[in-house]
């Protein structure tokens, strides 16, 4: 029987971790009745790993607001004038 490693990565560690690192760097902070930073966070991404859009996110994952609540809440988290820096700024962190 091989051994089974200690520390063992799954799929729930990584993701926490994700979460944990998008938040703090981009000081993602959201606390309404039908969206909150882990939801915003939980589709960016869903989004971002599977190259695939807000909406197609939100309908796959469950218990998420629907697409246009999430983006009205990105619009309000990131100036859109400043997206352009963010790549350069996750370089330099």
């Amino acid at each position: 029987m091989p051994s089974v490693p200690k520390y063992e990565l799954n799929a729930d560690m990584i993701r926490d971790i994700t979460q944990e690192t998008v938040q703090e760097t981009f000081g993602i902070e959201v606390d309404g009745y039908c969206c909150n930073s882990e939801m915003l966070v939980d589709v960016l991404i869903k989004a971002a790993s599977e190259n695939s859009s807000v909406e197609a996110s939100c309908k796959d994952l469950l218990d998420v607001a629907d697409s246009n609540t999430i983006r009205e809440r990105l619009n309000e988290q990131f100036d859109v004038g400043d997206l352009w820096v963010l790549p350069h700024f996750m370089l330099t962190t």
